[in-house]
């Protein structure tokens, strides 16, 4: 790894206007857990290429998940979209951010403010969703934000949708049991909750509803 990292950074000496190299340096550093060096990398490569979408992505990631700066994260997040408004990372990685805010709000019970960030996530998932139907984090997400704003038909919609693409994705299971649960729908909640095992056997709250729905009719 040392012989590549001296390799990147000769040839970076020798052509420093190729942005590419810094970001392969960037990345052999980061993967040396050497972030300052990571961070100073990526943003050489931004200082060559202001458009440089990868190297925003990794200032986003870099920032958000080894650094402790969510920020500057966001900051370089909304840089890519600028330069791609259609990115549906970037749209993933912004209602994330939301997600995230409207879960820390949920703690302090500000009901109508917790229901306005969840909203704008729903948004950010959504623009996510509309560049690329298919990204199934974004559509679990989105989901759950409206299962947190109530909304279960459209949260049913999205699990449903979800599993079809995904049939044994463990948590779409576990939120449909959950709604049918609160819908007195005993028969579809054991479903679910029964997939949920199937792909996670060790689902703890899968198992224990389970055990609760077993005391019902």
């Amino acid at each position: 790894l040392s012989l590549a990292r001296q390799g990147f950074e000769r040839a970076a000496r020798m052509d420093s206007l190729q942005p590419t190299y810094q970001l392969a340096l960037g990345l052999l550093h980061e993967r040396q857990q050497q972030y300052r060096r990571a961070r100073a990398a990526y943003l050489q490569a931004l200082r060559l290429d202001s458009t440089f979408i990868k190297a925003c992505s990794q200032l986003h990631n870099l920032y958000l998940h080894s650094l402790g700066r969510e920020d500057s994260a966001m900051y370089f997040n909304r840089l890519l979209l600028r330069q791609q408004p259609t990115h549906p990372l970037g749209w993933k990685n912004e209602g994330d951010y939301l997600l995230r805010k409207a879960l820390s709000i949920r703690q302090q019970t500000q009901q109508a403010l917790l229901n306005e960030t969840l909203q704008k996530a729903i948004e950010a998932y959504s623009a996510a969703l509309l560049a690329d139907t298919g990204y199934v984090q974004a559509r679990y997400n989105r989901g759950y934000c409206y299962f947190l704003t109530d909304q279960h038909q459209q949260a049913m919609e999205d699990f449903e949708r979800l599993l079809r693409r995904d049939s044994l994705h463990a948590q779409a299971h576990f939120m449909l049991g959950s709604i049918y649960e609160f819908y007195a729908d005993t028969e579809k909640a054991r479903f679910h909750y029964t997939q949920v095992l199937k792909a996670q056997p060790a689902h703890a709250d899968a198992r224990q509803a389970l055990k609760e729905l077993a005391t019902k009719p």
